[in-house]
């Protein structure tokens, strides 16, 4: 807030006047270097911790004014995250006698998420192994052979 004096007219005018930020802080900051005030009331009257007008005074004595300028920790960027590429086994990997839905997938060629619904479906049936879903191959051979019988007929 600043006053002046209308010249010939005797009174008084107030003129509300908005500050930067850079400008509020370096206020903070003077009241305090200049012993007129402590951190806590410098805090309470800016509406901030006492922790900030310390981070403030640091800054101002390590950069000068332009420390107080606002300073986002976030970058106005962020880097594109890597793709991560999930090596799948290859079939002539897989002579297991039970195989996992990711080796299942693979030799039927199609995705986990299928591997599913065809269970839903009832069409796989996978062994359990406590929390573990495994499929047999002569199961996974099974299911490859009533399909073409399918395709068969469907000609």
């Amino acid at each position: 807030m600043m006053t002046f004096n209308v010249v010939g007219s005797g009174e008084v005018v107030i003129v509300l006047v908005e500050l930067g930020l850079v400008e509020q802080r370096y206020q903070a900051v003077l009241e305090v270097l200049n012993d007129a005030s402590t951190v806590t009331d410098v805090a309470v009257r800016f509406g901030v911790t006492r922790q900030t007008v310390h981070c403030w005074l640091r800054k101002y004595a390590a950069v000068g004014i332009a420390g107080l300028a606002d300073g986002s920790a976030r970058p106005l960027r962020s880097r594109p995250r890597p793709i991560k590429h999930v090596d799948r086994p290859s079939t002539a990997d897989v002579d297991q006698l039970l195989l996992t839905i990711t080796q299942a997938s693979t030799i039927l060629n199609i995705g986990r998420s299928t591997i599913y619904e065809l269970i839903w479906a009832g069409q796989l049936t996978p062994v359990q192994l406590g929390r573990s879903v495994r499929f047999r191959r002569t199961d996974l051979e099974h299911f490859v052979d009533s399909m073409t019988g399918v395709a068969d007929t469907a000609r």
